[in-house]
């Protein structure tokens, strides 16, 4: 199982390609705006609430909580609005709608209960993951049935969804392992929840990459322009 090193290590990685996929965003702006817009600014988001989560467990050894839970509704939006524009199929268009709506209601209804019940804290979490899984999936079968002819290497958006999904429904899954685990082994049990930090690895190393797509798609299609 993971050392402490180890973990630490992998919580630094993440941190550093989370930090460089901000980078990428702002340097390749202008090639990912407007399709992958939506990331960005989560990205942007998110690095920001990563930072005040570091900075709250090294000076107060706590975890940030109350940024997170407002993190999540958003994450939620954000990632809805993304596969909102790239669905082809109008049945997909409805359902993320639905299923976004229902996600933020239940963040809401699930944190006004918690102030008067004493609910599980990762609720909020399992339900933004097996939403965004669902939203990812729905993306990743218009891909077979209408991308297929397209190079998937080169295809920004694919690398995009498939980052979403692996991060989401591994999430998931590693939750719900990590629940069950604790009551048995906490110890074991937290060092499983390290694997996350694996998981945004691969998530922010897809997302990175798919930027860098785009930026080298706009520059080639900019020296074809020239050319002419």
């Amino acid at each position: 199982m993971l050392s402490h090193i180890t973990e630490v290590k992998f919580a630094l990685i993440y941190q550093l390609v989370l930090y460089g996929s901000m980078v990428a965003g702002i340097l390749f702006r202008k090639s990912i705006f407007p399709s992958s817009r939506y990331i960005f600014y989560l990205i942007l988001i998110t690095s920001v609430v990563e930072t005040i989560g570091l900075f709250s467990l090294k000076l107060y050894d706590k975890p940030a909580s109350v940024i997170y839970d407002f993190f999540q509704p958003i994450e939620l939006i954000l990632i809805g609005l993304y596969f909102l524009g790239k669905y082809q199929e109008q049945v997909n268009k409805v359902l993320s709608k639905v299923l976004v709506g229902i996600g933020i209601l239940f963040l809401i209804a699930y944190h006004i209960i918690r102030e008067f019940y004493e609910l599980k804290a990762y609720y909020d979490f399992l339900i933004v993951a097996f939403i965004v899984s669902i939203l990812s999936i729905l993306f990743l079968i218009e891909v077979l049935r209408y991308h297929l002819d397209k190079e998937l290497l080169k295809y920004e958006v694919f690398w995009i969804s498939t980052g979403i999904l692996v991060f989401h429904a591994g999430s998931f899954v590693l939750m719900g392992t990590v629940v069950y685990v604790y009551l048995l082994n906490p110890k074991l049990a937290s060092q499983l929840y390290s694997i996350n930090h694996l998981l945004n690895i691969i998530y922010y190393s897809l997302i990175t990459y798919a930027f860098y797509i785009q930026w080298k798609s706009t520059k080639s299609s900019s020296s074809s322009l020239e050319g002419h």
